[in-house]
């Protein structure tokens, strides 16, 4: 009788063993759940933060673009500074043509500008998809500030 005591104690403490184990093994994967949780939201909320307030971890992409879109800004206010010359430059030709016409521009009516204005339009719309799409591939301040 003894016997059957003493080896019914030792299976109820082999199945306590065993339990005690297993419920080690659940509360460390309960725990190890939720510091992956808090680690989970802790990126969450600094992402949500920096994007918030507008912040960038890649501050040298940026300085790169602000460069780069400085120069763009630098090239287009060339190129336009190029067509409002080519444009005078025709309005005087068109001048001299109508001269020899035995037409003029008048002046005080603003035909002049009027004339400048149309051709300084047309050459806008055409200046930059002619240019890029010849052989040069850029537009002429483009090629000086050396823009890809």
């Amino acid at each position: 009788m003894e016997k059957d005591n003493i080896n019914e104690n030792k299976i109820n403490s082999e199945v306590e063993e065993m339990e005690v184990q297993t419920s080690n093994i659940e509360t460390t994967k309960v725990e190890n759940d939720i510091k992956n949780e808090t680690l989970d939201e802790g990126n969450t909320n600094s992402e949500l933060h920096g994007l918030i307030n507008g912040e960038d971890s890649e501050n040298s992409d940026d300085d790169i673009n602000e460069s780069s879109s400085i120069q763009v800004i630098l090239a287009n206010a060339l190129d336009q500074l190029l067509i409002v010359a080519a444009s005078a430059v025709l309005v005087l030709l068109c001048s001299v043509v109508l001269k020899l016409f035995g037409y003029m521009f008048t002046e005080g009516t603003g035909s002049v500008v009027l004339a400048g204005g149309i051709i300084y339009f047309i050459l806008n719309c055409i200046y930059a998809p002619i240019m890029e799409n010849s052989n040069a591939k850029n537009t002429i301040a483009k090629k000086i500030l050396n823009i890809n």
